[in-house]
This record gives structure tokens, sequence and C-alpha cells, in this order.
């Protein structure tokens, strides 16, 4: 496994193609094992982009995933994140937002941490979003925004992390952080 993603990393930054993204296949882990830390990963360049997510409601985890490539969004990175991120509740899922997945990359790199981010809440449907009642537009329903936790770190350095990327909503609440790529903004608990 770890040849067959090098070997394609190689190809995708050297091909005269590169302008078109093409991923290896994404690692969904389904068992419900204690998260351990993960080495940093080596097999990425400065064009290639990873992110690791645990969905908490799920057990599903998307470890070392190379979501762009040269700048370019991976198609089978972006199915499988749509997948993890889904709403649970009802199976229903959204294409997610790829600035999202760049914001996430971003405050995992800030945090210089090895272990992945845990979510709470990715995508959801209206209903699901009435049930919690969530915000009448709220950006979970248009696959722009993430509930999060960060094992590791507090929620005060991990709502930080997600302030200091200015990539939008940042909203700090007692056990988790949301963001998201809407308009630039803060709530709750952001004093940092």
């Amino acid at each position: 496994m770890e040849q067959t993603r090098r070997g394609f990393l190689k190809w995708c930054t050297s091909s005269a193609l590169s302008a078109v993204a093409i991923s290896p296949p994404a690692r969904i882990i389904t068992q419900i094992n204690p998260v351990k830390p993960l080495p940093r990963p080596q097999l990425h360049t400065d064009s290639t982009k990873l992110i690791s997510l645990v969905n908490l409601k799920t057990g599903e985890k998307l470890l070392d995933c190379p979501f762009q490539v040269n700048g370019n969004t991976c198609p089978d990175a972006a199915k499988a994140l749509k997948q993890l991120l889904r709403d649970h509740r009802t199976n229903v899922s959204h294409a997610m937002d790829s600035k999202l997945f760049e914001l996430l990359h971003s405050i995992q790199t800030s945090l210089e941490t090895t272990e992945p981010l845990q979510v709470i809440s990715g995508y959801r449907c209206a209903k699901t979003n009435r049930m919690l009642k969530g915000a009448k537009r709220s950006y979970h329903m248009r696959g722009q925004a993430i509930d999060i936790i960060q094992p590791d770190r507090s929620i005060k350095q991990l709502t930080k992390a997600a302030l200091l990327q200015r990539a939008g909503g940042v909203g700090g609440y007692a056990d988790f952080v949301h963001v998201d790529t809407g308009p630039l903004r803060k709530w709750g608990r952001v004093s940092v």
C-alpha cells in the first residue's frame, strides 16, 4: 500500500497531466478502535494536502487522505469525505465544499498534532437541522460546515487555531468548535 501511494503521488507530481487530479483510493476504516497517534505523513509533498478525520457518530476513519494534489481536489478523496461527513441520522450525503477541507488541513497543520480531528457533525439535511434546532440557513445544510474536537488539544487551542485561519465562521462551544466557509464571523466561547 505504501509503495502504491508513493508511486501514485510521484506520478501526479511529475505528470504532464497534473492539471487533472486523480487520487489514490481513500482509506476508510470502519472498525471502532481507540484512535492512536498517527506518524507524521511522509508521502506528501508541498503540492499534496492531507487530512485525517474520525466520525464520532459512525466510527468511520479517514486517515492521511490526500484531498488535494497540485492544487486540484482529488475526486476519490472528495467522494470518501462526502461519505464520512454524511448526515448519519438519515444516511444522506451531500457534496462538501473543498474550501472546508483546506480549512481543516490548515487547522491540523497549525495544531502540530498527529491525532485526527474528530467530527461531531458534518452535512445535515433540513429535517435533521430542524430537529437539532440549527440555524435556519445553516452552513451544515450546504456542505460548508463541520463541528469538531481535537482529543489532544483543548477547545480553546482548537478555537484559536480556527480563528487564525480567517477562512469563515468560528463558533466556540463548551465541548466542540464549529467551523464553516461562510463569511468571516465568530460567536460563542471565542475569547482567545
